[in-house]
């Protein structure tokens, strides 16, 4: 574990202090005594039963993310770093979190609003005060985080091929993504190519157009204006949820459709036949895919 959190937890994950707190609370004080090649599934998945029957099936959770990325790691399954002497385990080991089960931490439900609901969301972010709603809109349109979008900056979007390249230092798995944007998220950025003379951000702060709009005043806009949205939090996976329907001839954007290859630049043949979220629930039924929000 200690090798783990050196070489590349503290190098690649945020969640690092975490992740050692998890494992010096929850685990190490039962197992630490064991060597890697001793621990079974059997004792993992009793551990892990019985944080979570004391209430804290969260961080039962988060242990067994954390175990199973460690063991992943240690076997050379990373691209994050490198293996200069080869995996830390023997290609013979067995990863004891093969035979350790998901666990729930309540009973399963959709995710997905009702098209009705996220028509009523995508006409109602013009109420959203300041850039809110663009902000909001684009993130959908993008299935991207919201930190993303509030970073975005001029010089990461190819006009030409219509891709936001969003770079490795403001990723969050620390690889480059090529997004292709659709022809309403280009509309959107062309609306606000005025601000590319003063500021190098896309959505720049009010007050001091040098710097991004931050994380917390972006949230607060949006407590102010979610119950008029009809959203209690923000969802970032909304398009991917949405149920689809063939006959109403629902098509939904994913995550998947607009993230491209680091290595690909021209849309896959997938893209051509995704559109966002935006046309289709204008006008559903209606066969045209380019309608706009009334």
């Amino acid at each position: 574990m200690a090798q783990y959190l050196t070489d590349y937890a503290k190098k690649v994950k945020r969640s690092w202090a975490e992740a050692e707190d998890h494992f010096d609370r929850e685990f190490l004080p039962q197992y630490g005594n064991l060597r890697v090649d001793e621990l079974t599934s059997e004792q993992i998945t009793s551990r892990l039963f019985e944080i979570k029957e004391r209430g804290s099936a969260r961080t039962a959770k988060k242990l067994r993310a954390y175990l199973s990325a460690m063991f992943r790691v240690a076997m050379g399954k990373s691209r994050q770093i490198d293996y200069p002497s080869g995996p830390w385990l023997p290609s013979t080991f067995r990863n004891p979190m093969d035979g350790v089960p998901l666990l729930a931490l309540r009973e399963a439900r959709s995710v997905a609003l009702k098209v009705s609901a996220l028509r009523s969301f995508l006409r109602n972010l013009c109420k959203v005060r300041e850039d809110g709603g663009q902000i909001l809109r684009l993130q959908l349109e993008t299935c991207s985080h919201i930190g993303e979008v509030l970073g975005m900056q001029w010089s990461e979007i190819d006009w030409t091929e219509s891709v936001w390249t969003l770079p490795v230092e403001r990723s969050k798995n620390k690889l480059e993504h090529r997004v292709m944007l659709s022809r309403q998220s280009v509309a959107l950025l062309e609306s606000r190519r005025v601000w590319q003379s003063v500021s190098g951000f896309v959505f720049p702060a009010p007050r001091n157009p040098k710097r991004q709009i931050k994380r917390d005043t972006m949230m607060g806009t949006f407590s102010a204006t979610r119950e008029v949205l009809g959203v209690l939090r923000p969802r970032r996976p909304t398009a991917c949820a949405t149920p689809v329907s063939r006959s109403s001839r629902a098509w939904v954007a994913r995550a998947t459709y607009a993230t491209a290859s680091p290595t690909t630049s021209r849309r896959s043949p997938i893209w051509t036949r995704t559109i966002t979220a935006t046309a289709w629930i204008a006008r559903p039924g209606n066969g045209s895919r380019s309608g706009q929000i009334g």
